[in-house]
């Protein structure tokens, strides 16, 4: 029986790689905002330039959500993530996902990889735009024991955040410093731990 019974997942980068140009994204967040910030990460850095101008933030996250959805209709089945995620939710895993993404795109994004029903919830921006507050709502939301779970993320945000709150945190894709492991793969995470 494995020690980790609970598995909290990024989406964009960690579960899957959607086709989004984020430098790109990020430099017509800036024409409309008019700033130089580097806008990262983006949604957060939105809401911190934004402050005091709901129009402004409006129009940023409205053209951050299009491509979003633009990319997330772009996604397709994966057989093996689809088989590596059932069999974990056969071994009574409970799995949620965090994303800075909007809960639009996300649902998509996930209907599209055929995953969607294995995650108990989804915690997107509407939740928060602070990763620890995502990841520490859906501990509390799973009822888990951080020392139980594994969180996996690709940025170094999410590895603060896992840190923080206790979780056993990987980082997908890059090796990055403070994490507990790195996989190349979020499907490796299987053979690793569950």
């Amino acid at each position: 029986m494995s020690r980790y019974e609970f598995l909290v997942t990024d989406m964009d980068g960690t579960l899957v790689t959607l086709d989004i140009d984020w430098d790109e994204l990020r430099e017509k967040v800036r024409e409309i905002i008019r700033t130089d910030h580097p806008l990262k990460p983006l949604g957060p850095s939105i809401l911190e330039t934004t402050e005091g101008n709901e129009e402004l933030r409006k129009r940023a996250f409205d053209l951050v959500e299009s491509e979003e959805v633009r990319a997330a209709l772009g996604a397709s089945p994966d057989p093996e993530l689809k088989a590596m995620l059932s069999r974990l939710k056969s071994r009574g895993i409970k799995m949620a996902l965090v994303t800075f993404q909007s809960a639009k795109p996300a649902t998509i994004a996930l209907k599209r990889l055929e995953v969607l029903s294995f995650f108990e919830f989804l915690i997107t921006r509407e939740y928060s735009l602070n990763r620890k507050k995502q990841l520490s709502i859906a501990l509390e939301r799973l009822r888990a024991d951080p020392r139980r779970t594994v969180f996996a993320g690709d940025s170094f945000w999410d590895v603060l955040a896992g840190k923080e709150l206790g979780c056993y945190t990987v980082v997908v894709g890059r090796n990055l410093e403070g994490a507990d492991l790195y996989v190349e793969k979020f499907v490796e995470l299987e053979k690793v731990f569950f």
